[in-house]
């Protein structure tokens, strides 16, 4: 909840306009960040992590995130005003942003499945958590977390084709011996369009050099191109020795 206040304050500051507060929401917008690393890392460690906190955790992401590129948004209608609303660039970068770092999200959901054999099994979270929100319904209770559930399945339905590999069923969950070789590379290239690399992006256009129009086009050019890349890449990486004898 720190993290998604944090995001909203930067938002606001963000909203003004001005190259003193777009500074201040850079530094809050960082803040949030570091807390939004932070608090699944102390759930896992206290042992209270639980599908629900996931879903508030991710809520929190894009309530701060959403205010942000609404902040950034206002603040270019204000300092470059153009004859053509800067909505049109800011809310593909949105779109890519989420797009990216959903990718790198599945592919450490890969490397840990394929890897360490400890993936989480998000299919029967959402069957579970779906169980739940009926059974919340019929008590009428839990009004917020019924929400967050419809909300995560529609995000799952969404993104879940365009994020995961189609070959992971062609191997049938197995793991030949090659796949980390393989698919290292893949991980380190995602990383590099992962919410770390967003936020500093953010921070550094935005905030630092109050040019949030640079940001937009480096997640809308740059951006989907190196994940086409990587997609491209992952394609390749999946065609095994095996198979492709």
């Amino acid at each position: 909840m720190a993290s998604a206040l944090c995001g909203v304050v930067a938002g606001a500051l963000f909203w003004l306009g001005r190259p003193d507060a777009a500074l201040a929401a850079a530094a809050a917008y960082f803040a949030g960040n570091v807390l939004d690393c932070a608090d699944g890392q102390l759930a896992r460690l206290q042992g209270t992590a639980s599908p629900v906190g996931y879903l508030v955790d991710g809520a929190a992401d894009y309530i701060g995130t959403t205010a942000v590129f609404v902040g950034m948004t206002h603040a270019l209608l204000l300092s470059r005003p153009a004859p053509l609303s800067w909505w049109w660039l800011s809310v593909p970068a949105g779109a890519s942003m989420a797009w990216q770092c959903a990718y790198l999200d599945e592919k450490r959901g890969d490397w840990q499945d394929h890897v360490y054999r400890r993936r989480r099994d998000r299919a029967g979270e959402l069957e579970a958590m779906v169980e739940h929100a009926r059974t919340w319904r019929e008590e009428r209770t839990h009004l917020l977390s019924r929400a967050l559930v419809a909300v995560y399945r529609a995000y799952r339905t969404a993104w879940s084709p365009v994020t995961a590999a189609p070959a992971e069923d062609a191997r049938g969950g197995e793991t030949d011996a090659g796949w980390p070789e393989r698919h290292r590379p893949i991980l380190r290239r995602s990383v590099w369009v992962g919410p770390t690399m967003h936020v500093t992006a953010i921070v550094l256009a935005a905030g630092v050099f109050f040019r949030p129009d640079v940001y937009f086009w480096l997640a809308v050019g740059p951006g989907n191109a190196w994940l086409l890349a990587t997609l491209f890449a992952e394609r390749r990486a999946d065609r095994s020795p095996e198979r492709a004898a």
